[in-house]
């Protein structure tokens, strides 16, 4: 038991670094920056086109992190909107024809770097790992939510006092 706790925090704060080393990397060759690299992965997986609010829900990001991140990808002529009758926040935004380019070079790298880093890893091994990271993190999600409603409701009774 002693120790676990610096050994997880360590590795997964060394795996977050080093993929944002690799996003920053592979960016640099755009003008682009790391937030970037993950939106045009979501949208090239949407050709039908995401709202700020669906972008802002898959990579996790506050709204106006978002909206300045699609506010430089549209003046670097990667995305757009036909729909300009809506709030930008609601309309639907897609990959141009540059964007599509881009985010096809940006995948390939993903790729690439996927496959090195998990090359030892056999099939079921890969899907066993996916299981317990997968377990791992909602655990820890709902770890977060339980002491986040606890220490709510000590306020509440707090004031309540």
């Amino acid at each position: 038991m002693e120790g676990r706790y610096d050994r997880f925090t360590t590795m997964i704060a060394a795996l977050y670094q080093n993929i944002q080393k690799v996003k920053m990397l592979e960016m640099e060759n755009f003008d682009l920056r790391t937030i970037h690299a993950t939106c045009l992965h979501h949208f090239s997986q949407h050709p039908s086109g995401l709202t700020l609010k669906e972008l802002t829900e898959l990579c996790e990001v506050d709204k106006a992190a978002m909206s300045r991140c699609v506010a430089e990808l549209q003046e670097k002529g990667l995305v757009h909107s036909d729909d300009v009758s809506t709030k930008k926040y609601n309309r639907a935004w897609k990959l141009t024809d540059r964007g599509e380019d881009v985010a096809e070079e940006t995948n390939q790298k993903i790729d690439e770097a996927v496959n090195y880093v998990g090359s030892f890893l056999r099939e079921p091994d890969r899907a066993q790992f996916y299981l317990w990271l997968t377990q791992i993190t909602g655990n820890l999600e709902e770890y977060v939510q339980k002491k986040v409603a606890a220490q709510s409701k000590a306020a509440k009774t707090e004031e309540g006092e």
